[in-house]
C-alpha cells in the first residue's frame, strides 16, 4: 500500500480471574519461547551478508541475532526481592522468592538490550498475584481493588500476532475462577449489597431486636433503637465478609503458594452458607405463616 511505513496487528487485555500453577506458567513460557525464537530464526534469515564478512562471521552474527529473541520473566517478591530469570528451570516454588507479589514474562527485553529498541514482534504477561487487604473498610462502590494482571502481543506479522494471542489465552483460561470474576466487577458490592447485604441486615436486626423486646418493653424508645443498632452492624457485617473474600481469593492465584488453606475457606463458607439457609428459612417460614391467615 503507497504511503504506508508501518502495518501490523496488537493484541491487549487484561487477565480473566482464576487460578494458575507453576505447569501453567513453565507451559506459557515454552509457548512464548517457541514463538519468539520463530521471529529470530525469520529476523536471522532474512540478513545479507556484508562483503567484507567471512562466512563463518556472518554465521556467528546470525547466532547473535537469534539468541536476542528470547523469552525473559521478572519476579517480585513480598519483601522488595527482584530476580529476572530466562529459564522455565527457575519457575520452582522452592527457589523464587515467597510471597511472590508479580511474575512478568517478555520476549523483548534480551533484544531491547542489546540494540536499544524493541523488536517488531513482541509479547509480554504480567501477573499480578497481590491480595487485597484483609479488612478494607473503603468505599468499594464501583471500584474494585486495582489488580495490573495484563497482557499484550504486537507485531507487524499479524499471524504470528494472533497464534501467539490464542496460545495465551489458551493456557490462562484454562482454570478461570466464576467467583473470582464475580466479586471484582465493577459494582458487585452495590449488587450483592442490594440482593443479600439489606434483605439479611433487615432480618437480623428484626430477631436480634425480638431478643430485648421483653427485657426493655418499658424502656422506649430502647427497643427501637436496638434494631436500628443491629441493622447497621449487620451491614458492618456484611462488608467486612465482602472484604474478607476477596482477601481468600485474590483476583489472580498462584497455586502452591503461601495462601490461607483450605480450613480457612472451609470456615468462611459455612458461616456464610450457614448464615443465608437460617435466612432463607426464616423469610420462606414467614411468607408460609402469613399465607395460612385468611
Amino acid at each position: 500500500m503507497a504511503g504506508v511505513i508501518y502495518q501490523g496487528s496488537k493484541h491487549e487485555g487484561p487477565l480473566p480471574a482464576g487460578v494458575v500453577s507453576i505447569a501453567d506458567l513453565r507451559r506459557l513460557f515454552s509457548e512464548l519461547q517457541a514463538k519468539a525464537q520463530e521471529i529470530g530464526e525469520k529476523t536471522a534469515n532474512g540478513l545479507k551478508r556484508p562483503p567484507d564478512q567471512s562466512e563463518e562471521q556472518f554465521q556467528g552474527y546470525q547466532n547473535w541475532v537469534r539468541q536476542l529473541f528470547a523469552v525473559t520473566f521478572a519476579v517480585n517478591g513480598g519483601r522488595g526481592e527482584q530476580a529476572m530469570y530466562f529459564s522455565a528451570d527457575a519457575l520452582d516454588l522452592e527457589t523464587l522468592p515467597e510471597p511472590i507479589e508479580s511474575i512478568h514474562f517478555d520476549t523483548s527485553v534480551m533484544h531491547k538490550m542489546a540494540v536499544q529498541r524493541d523488536p517488531l514482534d513482541r509479547a509480554a504477561i504480567f501477573f499480578d498475584f497481590r491480595r487485597p487487604p484483609l479488612i478494607d473498610l473503603s468505599n468499594v462502590s464501583g471500584t474494585p481493588p486495582p489488580n495490573n494482571s495484563s497482557y499484550f502481543v504486537i507485531g507487524a506479522n499479524s499471524t504470528w500476532v494472533s497464534a501467539v494471542h490464542e496460545a495465551i489465552l489458551k493456557i490462562i483460561s484454562r482454570r478461570q475462577s466464576p467467583l473470582r470474576s464475580m466479586i471484582y466487577r465493577r459494582h458487585a458490592y452495590d449488587a450483592l449489597l442490594v440482593v443479600l447485604g439489606l434483605p439479611m441486615s433487615l432480618w437480623a436486626s428484626a430477631r436480634l431486636g425480638a431478643l430485648f423486646d421483653s427485657f426493655a418493653q418499658h424502656a422506649q424508645p430502647l427497643p427501637g433503637l436496638m434494631r436500628v443498632y443491629f441493622f447497621l452492624l449487620a451491614l458492618l457485617t456484611f462488608r467486612l465478609l465482602f472484604s474478607v473474600a476477596r482477601w481468600l481469593y485474590p483476583y489472580i492465584e498462584l497455586e502452591g503458594s503461601r495462601i490461607p488453606g483450605m480450613k480457612t475457606r472451609l470456615l468462611f463458607h459455612a458461616v456464610v452458607l450457614s448464615t443465608v439457609a437460617r435466612f432463607a428459612y426464616d423469610v420462606g417460614a414467614w411468607i408460609l405463616r402469613g399465607a395460612a391467615v385468611p
